[in-house]
This record gives C-alpha cells, structure tokens and sequence, in this order.
C-alpha cells in the first residue's frame, strides 16, 4: 500500500514537514497497470497503530504532482 499526497495541498499546509528527496528513499512504485507513479519526493508522518500499546512508527508519504499532471502518466 502507498499514501500519496498531491503537491498542491501539501503546498497550501501552513507547517510544512520537510519535503525529502526522491533519492533518499530509492523506490519505483508500480500501478497494477504497469505504468509507474510520478512522485516529487516524500514527506514522513507519524502512525500511531492502535491497540499496539501507543506505539509510533515513521511513514513515508509520497508527494505526487497535481491530478491533472498525473493523469497523462496513467492513461
């Protein structure tokens, strides 16, 4: 599973967390078409996975370009 996030609304959040770069993370993610997903870079949130004694893990979020643009990519 991938959680993206469309550049245009993590553009408009006020306390933006640290945009990374692409190649710090070093994957390719595929759709189930075969055709890969653009992604600008990554931001990481904390989860907190319930009834797991509060514990917290960091995941990456991918920040992709806006619906429009990625549409050309998936057709």
């Amino acid at each position: 599973m991938v959680s993206t996030l469309s550049f245009s609304y993590y553009d408009k959040m006020i306390d933006k967390p640290e945009l990374r770069s692409r190649q710090d993370l070093n994957v390719v993610i595929i759709c189930a078409n075969g055709e890969k997903i653009p992604y600008l870079g990554y931001i990481e949130v904390l989860v907190k996975i319930p009834f797991s004694q509060n514990i917290e893990i960091a995941a990456p979020i991918l920040i992709v370009p806006r619906q429009s643009t990625m549409t050309k990519y998936l057709q």
